[in-house]
């Protein structure tokens, strides 16, 4: 990681000041969410991907309400129901289409145009297609006044594609179908790729399909939760949600992804699922643990204290308006505040799982599981550690409460029953979604038998 933040800060810093669409300048917002954001996960590795992403002004493509978050790596409503995806989740499928300067690439779901953007640079010809005409006219101006002059926008159904251009070297979903539609498949080029979320409406996973022979050959990826593609997609889908009776699955982490990710769960960090003999629930329970990297972080900055002491070792404290080492011969050694959030960003140890509600139907949830706590320390002043939040959203798919539902105390525990009882679900809410993890310390922590359901009192 440390090799790739130099190489993605130094190319950054050679590349400013030089024009054209070509190389456009570096945004410093851009730049600072890159490094301290994504560079941490530690899920990316393509360079030029990264590059592209800090002089992409992802402010331009959100609702101007929506520009004091542009550069969090979160999902933003866009309008219409429609989302733009977190930063992460753009640099993630970018780089795992291997975009080549040979690429004529297809976008299904437009949306604002940010994953237009990103790719335009990376690839000869970008066409994207957008359902929404309020959505593909904005984006196509937007596009156009920045200067993307390889991208075309079509207004249409993207199940259909775009059969005048085909065939395409990659094309590129931003929703999600229940299944793969036949006309994107007929319009791959042979030996082309294919990247996309399919699943049910709240249980997707991103798959590559790469076409040997006229066939797909689909390699399955990580969890994904993207809105659905709509138009003849929806109309296909055979499994709807029921907002009247949201619930989760997977609750008992007795299945695990190839990574070890608990199936049903996504956008996980730092998370496995681990056989446990005093499992509250069958055989396996989920652990959240940065203990581990936490003292990587620790053992990094003594020797970054080592080496600094070591190319000044004449240096006077009081000179350098320094604390002199403590009685036991440590330092007070404080890192640049980049280097602190990066450290932050690192310790991140949660899985996600969204689910249908409707708050004119559903007034209250009751949230239980099984958690065990050890060695838990929360971050500043906070007495307890959180370890649930849910979040609603409008029928925009806009955030309109955020709540804290469980939480336990510092130190060790042993297993115990923690219940949220009177969750209230505001009468706007549509959809939900429910974080665990170790929101705000370091430790580990292990849970099982995790439900949710709609309260009958």
């Amino acid at each position: 990681m440390v090799i790739l933040l130099l190489f993605v800060s130094q190319g950054a810093a050679a590349d400013r000041g030089k024009k054209g669409n070509q190389q456009r300048p570096v945004i410093p917002a851009a730049e600072e969410m890159v490094l301290e954001k994504l560079v941490p996960t530690k899920m990316l590795s393509n360079v030029d991907v990264l590059r592209v992403m800090m002089r992409t002004d992802r402010s331009l493509f959100v609702p101007k309400d929506m520009r004091a978050f542009a550069f969090q790596d979160i999902t933003l409503p866009i309008g219409s129901g429609q989302t733009i995806s977190p930063p992460l989740i753009v640099a993630y499928m970018t780089e795992v289409l291997q975009p080549n300067p040979r690429d004529r690439v297809l976008e299904i779901g437009t949306g604002s145009g940010y994953q237009a953007a990103i790719l335009s640079p990376l690839v000869k010809e970008v066409y994207t297609i957008e359902i929404i005409p309020s959505l593909g006219k904005r984006a196509s101006e937007t596009l156009r006044k920045l200067g993307y002059a390889n991208v075309k926008v079509k207004i249409g159904d993207g199940y259909q594609g775009w059969s005048e251009n085909a065939p395409f070297d990659k094309i590129i979903v931003t929703c999600s179908p229940e299944n793969i539609p036949q006309p994107l498949i007929d319009q791959l080029a042979e030996g082309g790729m294919m990247l996309i979320p399919i699943g049910e409406r709240y249980q997707q996973f991103f798959y590559r399909c790469v076409k040997e022979n006229g066939e797909l050959k689909k390699e399955q990826l990580i969890p994904a939760y993207f809105v659905p593609m709509t138009g003849e997609a929806e109309q296909q889908r055979q499994v709807q949600p029921d907002p009247a009776n949201p619930t989760i699955i997977g609750g008992d982490f007795e299945t695990a992804l190839p990574d070890g990710a608990p199936e049903g769960w996504y956008y996980s960090r730092n998370v496995s699922v681990e056989k446990a003999e005093d499992a509250p629930l069958g055989e396996s329970v989920l652990l959240f643990d940065n203990r581990a990297i936490e003292l990587a972080q620790r053992t990094k900055d003594a020797q970054e204290r080592v080496r600094v002491r070591e190319q000044s070792p004449q240096v006077s404290y009081e000179d350098e308006g320094e604390d002199p080492p403590q009685e036991d011969g440590t330092e007070v050694f404080e890192n640049d505040e980049l280097t602190e959030r990066q450290h932050f960003e690192e310790l991140t140890t949660h899985v996600l799982q969204g689910f249908p509600v409707d708050g004119r139907r559903v007034k209250k949830l009751c949230i239980s599981c099984s958690i065990q706590g050890i060695e838990l320390r929360p971050f500043g002043n906070y007495q307890t550690i959180s370890v649930g939040r849910v979040v609603f959203f409008d029928e925009n798919r806009e955030a309109i409460a955020s709540q804290i539902v469980l939480a336990v105390r510092a130190g060790s525990s042993d297993w115990r029953v923690y219940e949220a009882p009177n969750v209230a679900v505001p009468r706007a809410a549509r959809e939900g979604s429910l974080c665990l993890g170790i929101l705000n310390g370091v430790g580990a922590l292990r849970v099982d038998n995790v439900t949710l359901k709609k309260c009958d009192r």
